[in-house]
């Protein structure tokens, strides 16, 4: 169980201890501490309401033509956004993944996306 917002005088319950002996007993176990992960897909937001129906696939062989690149300008940026949000926000680590640019995975090489961030 991942414990965030304990403080002074905090009620909140971890596995029947107070929050902060709880925070207490994790600072003292830290090699079996929960990891929190933002895992992060990066799918293309764009693809026609008819796309199951009028294309074969989402993977390999997916359709050039419905990309439009402004769309993914403003992806790519609202997507580094919310990594940077979820890095802010106290995540352990983000996740990126390598899709090879299909529409569900717009990332061509996770080493851009870091680079980026």
């Amino acid at each position: 169980m991942a414990i965030s917002g304990a403080g002074a005088g905090d009620t909140r319950r971890c596995n029947g201890y107070g929050v902060e002996r709880g925070v207490d007993f994790l600072a003292s176990r830290k090699e079996h501490a929960v990891k929190s992960i933002f895992f992060h897909l990066m799918p293309y937001p764009e693809l026609p309401p008819d796309f199951p129906e009028q294309h074969r696939s989402v993977w390999v062989d997916i359709d050039p033509k419905l990309y439009d690149p402004t769309v993914g300008h403003q992806t790519y940026n609202a997507y580094l956004d919310q990594l940077e949000f979820a890095a802010e926000c106290g995540f352990d680590a983000v996740g990126i993944n390598e899709h090879h640019s299909n529409g569900y995975g717009l990332m061509p090489s996770p080493n851009i996306i870091a680079a980026a961030l």
